[in-house]
């Protein structure tokens, strides 16, 4: 993947809950990164020490700065060095002392980070807030696979009756319906209708169904669901930990009139992330062609995949070496 074409956009890197009374190492495209507080907002700053390379994950919080493990050099949330006790008093503190600073925002129960001059907003949530909602966090989980591959696997229509049989389809009735699909400038929207077949009720319904999906450039995928008067949204992002390693996070939130808690919802949510991930961790090639010609498509079916692939060639967003495949679980 292009590293520098994804580095103008939002991603979590961790749950909110994940910041405690210590620094947290994450990574982001390849790049470490260490989340903190300082002063009840949310520092993000590289995970290496200027003067000899150490984890700022490894050291501890000092008031609203880390300190270092090594030589307890001290970095402010904008990545500037306010002490060094090795200097002698009255010594000033060389101004190439600091280590990069980025942006960083606690929305949705996540951190968010952004590495560069941001292209879009956050990706916006509108029930997180909205109290006609019940909300249920579905769960952080780390794939050995490229977000690129999660989020078609989360658009794809047509494998649901095989992956996911009387769950989120029927083998009866495989045929994919048409999709409307809307290629916008940060993103798409796509929408149809099926059936819901009578074992998915907890999450879709069992009459038929309308869907909608909003895609937000590059990672993140709300889903919403309209039957019988109700309406459950799925708010899917992705931090891309290295070229072919991702953590997705999930949110549920549903409006209307429902027979079970939505906690019954998690095992049907679990059975069908792990039905998934056993396929896209097993894809190849592991990143996502968008040469066209490389894979077959067919018109209708894959149309939201196909304008999927358009959309990442157009924003430079393509196969290279800059980015590490990672270890493979």
């Amino acid at each position: 993947m292009n590293v520098e074409a994804l580095r103008h956009y939002w991603y979590p890197v961790a749950l909110a809950s994940e910041l405690a009374d210590a620094p947290l190492a994450v990574t982001l495209l390849d790049e470490p990164l260490v989340a903190f507080r300082a002063g009840g907002n949310v520092a993000v700053l590289g995970d290496l020490c200027i003067h000899r390379g150490s984890p700022l994950s490894m050291g501890r919080l000092e008031g609203d700065c880390v300190v270092c493990a090594y030589h307890a050099w001290t970095y402010a949330a904008d990545g500037r060095c306010v002490r060094i006790p090795a200097l002698a008093e009255g010594q000033p503190i060389p101004r190439k002392a600091r280590v990069p600073a980025y942006r960083a925002e606690e929305r949705y129960g996540l951190i968010w980070v952004c590495l560069d001059e941001p292209r879009e907003p956050l990706p916006p949530f509108p029930a997180y807030d909205d109290p006609t909602y019940e909300r249920r966090f579905a769960g952080a989980y780390e794939w050995s696979a490229a977000a690129t591959r999660m989020i078609e696997n989360f658009m794809d229509l047509a494998h649901l009756p095989w992956v996911h049989p009387e769950l989120l389809g029927s083998q009866n009735a495989a045929t994919v319906p048409p999709v409307e699909v809307e290629t916008l400038d940060d993103g798409l929207r796509f929408a149809y209708r099926m059936t819901g077949p009578p074992q998915g009720a907890r999450l879709q319904g069992t009459s038929e169904i309308s869907l909608n999906q909003r895609l937000y450039f590059p990672f993140t995928i709300q889903q919403n669901r309209y039957f019988e008067g109700n309406h459950v949204t799925l708010f899917f992002t992705c931090q891309p930990i290295t070229a072919t390693r991702t953590r997705r996070f999930l949110w549920l939130a549903r409006k209307g009139a429902f027979d079970d808690p939505i906690e019954a919802v998690q095992p049907v949510l679990d059975t069908i992330r792990e039905q998934d991930k056993a396929i896209v961790e097993r894809q190849r090639p592991e990143l996502l062609p968008l040469d066209l010609s490389e894979e077959m498509h067919l018109q209708g079916t894959d149309a939201a995949a196909v304008a999927y692939r358009r959309l990442l060639a157009r924003l430079g967003v393509e196969q290279s070496a800059n980015m590490t495949t990672g270890a493979r679980a």
